[in-house]
């Protein structure tokens, strides 16, 4: 449960501050005589302000914290109600003769919702020539040899059955070019997800690195494209391997982008690795989207 908690540390950040800071601006709006008394003796404003914006982030951080836990699938609106939330604060204090407008104060916030999660997690921004590049590096030591690892990292024909993810479906080699193979995740039921990967080195039991891309319309190709290196090194005392794994993505989408950024996918990822070697009870956000798909498969 920690090492979830661990891993969203950036969705609970950014949620807790964006919406504490909301909520004073609002107070401070509505209230502006009552507020600004408290800055009669500045260091008691100062205080005040202080202690109460301490106490509405660790709130709304342990709101967060029991939606995480409860709710994992929606974890996505934490964000987007936090940025609601302040751009209410904000348009309230420029703007706040607007709210009062008949029908308009009931109608602008429902719109303002639909827009800024359609901006963050719709396909609103897909229109638009806007892509990210996206590089993520994680280091976790396990305690299998380094076969045992290379088996279960590294997607190959052989070693299928014993690779981490268990939508992984069939990898089957390309005759039509060297060190290519076609590799399929089961979706559920008869949806498969289609993607080939290619090796630029295959140094077993050590290092992989390979280059991925999806089956798109071509001129969509860089959009689903990009690389995964794995190196794994034994360690020097004979107890178990340093593992590292980096992902690169030159183009990704603005939404891809940000529900990776706030997940720590690639972070997330290896933590259902280790709990897999280690047998213990897995809380990844990786984990949990796997075994919702395989009661399909």
């Amino acid at each position: 449960m920690f090492r979830l908690i661990f891993r969203q540390r950036r969705r609970l950040l950014f949620t807790s501050l964006t919406a504490a800071l909301s909520l004073l601006l609002l107070v401070w709006t509505t209230h502006p005589l009552e507020m600004a008394s408290f800055f009669t003796v500045p260091w008691i404003g100062i205080a005040t302000f202080s202690i109460v914006f301490f106490v509405l982030v660790l709130s709304a951080m342990a709101i967060g914290v029991l939606v995480l836990l409860v709710l994992p699938t929606w974890r996505q609106l934490l964000e987007v109600l936090a940025i609601f939330l302040f751009v209410i604060a904000v348009t309230k204090s420029l703007i706040p003769q607007m709210y009062d407008i008949a029908y308009v104060g009931g109608v602008l916030p429902f719109f303002l919702y639909i827009g800024i999660f359609s901006l963050m997690y719709g396909t609103t921004l897909d229109r638009f020539p806007i892509w990210l590049d996206h590089h993520q590096r994680r280091h976790f030591v396990s305690p299998l040899w380094a076969q045992a690892l290379w088996d279960r990292l590294v997607p190959l024909p052989e070693t299928a059955d014993r690779h981490w993810d268990p939508l992984l479906h069939e990898i089957t080699p390309d005759p039509e070019a060297r060190d290519t193979y076609d590799v399929r995740y089961a979706m559920g039921g008869s949806l498969y997800e289609l993607q080939t990967i290619t090796y630029l080195d295959l140094s077993a039991p050590h290092h992989a690195r390979y280059h991925h891309v999806g089956e798109v319309d071509p001129k969509n190709r860089a959009l689903v494209e990009g690389t995964y290196e794995v190196t794994i090194t034994p360690r020097e005392n004979g107890d178990g391997c340093d593992v590292l794994i980096e992902t690169h993505r030159n183009a990704l989408l603005p939404r891809e982008g940000f529900a990776m950024w706030f997940d720590d996918a690639l972070g997330d990822q290896t933590d259902l690795m280790r709990a897999q070697e280690l047998g213990k009870r897995d809380w990844s956000m990786s984990g949990i989207f796997r075994r919702k798909v395989r009661r399909y498969v």
